[in-house]
């Protein structure tokens, strides 16, 4: 009985057909790691340096506080600012417009970006509570968000209490401008009542994992390459004494 002729399978290319015989094993980056000992070592602790560096950072301190806009209790309508739910929020624009001056390009949208998200480390901000979105802005509250942030508690404490002051006092011109009586005045009560400073460490892990890899991957490329460089070197050297001469003898 006759078999089947088996099949044959064909070759599998290897690493180093797919690149013309210049791939690098781990082998190889291990010989190049040695071989380029020097430029390894200078690799290896620049990571180390760049992820204690990292790890090393000083942390930062920052609070929020909300600025509301109330409306004086009066029976009659004196205020030449309306005593309209609308009327507080205008004021309250008008108001963070004169305390943060014209908004720039660069408008954060969204409250849930926080002053430490943006990348400040030290300083103070105060926006208009806005409940929109990515398309359209949305101001359907008398709320000033005041938020600071610095390297110390005692430094944020500081900046919030100028900002707040800051506001009371653009309110209070305004008014006064405006020739509202005292008792008719819009006032502001902040929330919470007491100031919660938060300690801003960041994800610090996952910065010196990111450094420690870029550096890593950086390092061994360079090997790598000055190890497929070298292959390519030996395996052209070589292949140029094994041809026979291309002049023959008569």
């Amino acid at each position: 009985m006759l078999r089947p002729p088996s099949k044959v399978r064909p070759p599998v290319p290897s690493c180093h057909d797919a690149v013309g015989g210049a791939a690098v094993t781990v082998w190889d980056l291990c010989t190049a790691a040695g071989r380029y000992w020097v430029l390894t070592l200078v690799g290896l602790t620049l990571t180390l340096g760049a992820g204690l560096w990292v790890r090393a950072l000083p942390s930062v301190y920052w609070a929020q506080l909300d600025v509301l806009v109330l409306a004086p209790e009066a029976d009659e309508f004196q205020n030449t600012l309306r005593l309209q739910p609308m009327s507080a929020i205008m004021l309250a624009g008008v108001v963070q417009r004169d305390v943060a001056g014209p908004p720039g390009g660069g408008m954060v949208v969204s409250d849930d970006v926080t002053i430490v998200g943006q990348g400040v480390e030290h300083g103070s901000w105060v926006r208009l509570a806005n409940s929109g979105g990515q398309w359209a802005n949305n101001f359907d509250r008398p709320v000033l968000d005041v938020q600071a942030v610095a390297s110390t508690p005692q430094e944020v404490r500081r900046l919030v209490d100028d900002m707040v002051g800051t506001i009371d006092e653009a309110l209070r011109a305004r008014q006064a401008q405006a020739g509202v009586a005292p008792a008719l005045r819009f006032t502001t009560l902040t929330s919470p009542s007491g100031l919660v400073v938060r300690h801003g460490t960041g994800q610090r892990g996952l910065a010196v994992a990111t450094t420690s890899f870029l550096g890593l991957g950086f390092t061994v490329s360079v090997v790598a390459y000055l190890g497929a460089r070298d292959r390519r070197r030996h395996l052209g050297s070589t292949r140029s004494a094994s041809q026979p001469g291309r002049h023959g003898t008569v």
